[in-house]
């Protein structure tokens, strides 16, 4: 996760999710110093004085003090110098992009685009859980946790870490549940 993927995408994420992700944190902070709200350098430690300036940057551009939403990120990256990318029609993803629909389709999707969409991480981080890769808790945010657990899971089971393949789909999808091999029919008793 960073400030180009959070400004291009549709997710807001809660302070208490960015403020682990040092280098998303560095960027912030370095933001806020040429915005004029913080001062020294970037450490990539989120602490009182980070607070204090992103509540200040939030209240003067009327964002929420407690997130960062896609219009703060695009702001954020506007102090430093590097204008939000807009994806290319080639990228274009269906609105209603699902962990189903990528299993039953044909095209592998780059983990930088999965990460935004909640609906579909939150299967991925059960699955992670239970197969034992310890996702943390399954809430939808792909933080530094989900990464990890992913990335071993992938290495595992042999596919991409970069990407949710449809066969890496299907086999999330059977983790919790939601695929199941077809039943063994009952023969009928014979009278």
């Amino acid at each position: 996760m960073d400030l180009q993927s959070i400004a291009t995408g549709k997710t807001t994420y809660t302070l208490r999710t960015i403020q682990t992700n040092t280098n998303l944190v560095r960027a912030i902070e370095t933001a806020l110093i040429r915005l004029g709200f913080a001062r020294g350098t970037g450490d990539g430690t989120w602490d009182r004085n980070t607070d204090a300036a992103y509540r200040a940057f939030s209240t003067r551009y009327g964002f929420e003090t407690d997130q960062l939403s896609p219009k703060a990120a695009k702001t954020l990256l506007g102090a430093l110098g590097v204008p939000a990318a807009t994806p290319s029609p080639t990228q274009t993803i269906p609105a209603n992009l699902s962990l189903q629909a990528i299993a039953q389709g044909n095209i592998a999707y780059p983990i930088s685009t999965i990460r935004n969409y909640p609906a579909i991480v939150q299967p991925i981080q059960t699955a992670l859980n239970r197969l034992g890769f310890s996702a943390g808790t399954a809430d939808g945010v792909w933080g530094s946790r989900t990464e990890t657990a992913y990335r071993a899971f992938a290495l595992r089971y042999g596919f991409r870490q970069d990407e949710l393949s449809p066969r890496a789909a299907s086999f999330i999808l059977s983790s919790v549940g939601v695929v199941t091999p077809t039943p063994t029919p009952t023969p009928a008793p014979v009278p």
